[in-house]
């Protein structure tokens, strides 16, 4: 297993799992809306020791083909990390298509698309599908995107990836939901 800290500076911190023991050993006790409460990850190995302050840390991804149970947040069936030219591609089809919202009237599923903008600049590109039942449950998620500790979502490629709320510094979903949070201002991007 691959172990990629990226932190605030815009640093990748890359680390290897020496087995499929240890990796199951590193995954166990991780509970992803907890991972960034502590005050420090510390990695150790043989000859080495790093540690990271945990409140400047922005994304873990770990790449495996483990299968942990994590659960995405808000009760998301799916949610998972793609590239940039993806991401743009299902953005232009669903402007293509005028999808303005995910509507509860149509079953509350849709797939979407979203962008995580770190602190540091870097990007973090989504895509995943949505079914949310009422405006209540449609508040619900949009309020808790920011509040859990940690956001999990499927790595591109395979694996896990943990997301620091803390450090999001804005999102973008497409298409938006049918209703926003109560004190949202109701306005449009402009081109």
């Amino acid at each position: 297993m691959e172990i990629r800290v990226h932190t605030l500076d815009g640093e990748c911190h890359r680390f290897r799992a020496g087995s499929q023991e240890d990796a199951i050993r590193i995954l166990k006790p991780v509970t992803p809306v907890k991972l960034f409460d502590q005050p420090q990850f510390i990695v150790k190995g043989a000859s080495m020791m790093m540690g990271f302050a945990a409140s400047l840390v922005e994304e873990v991804e770990f790449i495996t083909d483990i299968d942990i149970g994590w659960v995405h947040p808000n009760g998301m069936p799916r949610i998972e990390k793609v590239g940039e030219q993806r991401y743009l591609d299902h953005l232009a089809m669903v402007r293509e298509q005028g999808a303005e919202a995910v509507s509860p009237a149509d079953g509350g599923k849709s797939a979407a698309v979203g962008l995580f903008t770190m602190r540091s600049g870097r990007r973090i590109y989504l895509e995943y599908d949505v079914m949310l039942r009422s405006a209540v449950d449609q508040r619900h998620a949009i309020h808790g995107i920011l509040k859990t500790g940690g956001f999990y979502v499927r790595a591109e490629g395979g694996g896990h990836s943990v997301i620091n709320a803390a450090n999001v510094l804005s999102f973008l979903f497409h298409p938006g939901p049918a209703q926003g949070p109560l004190n949202s201002w109701r306005a449009e991007a402009a081109e």
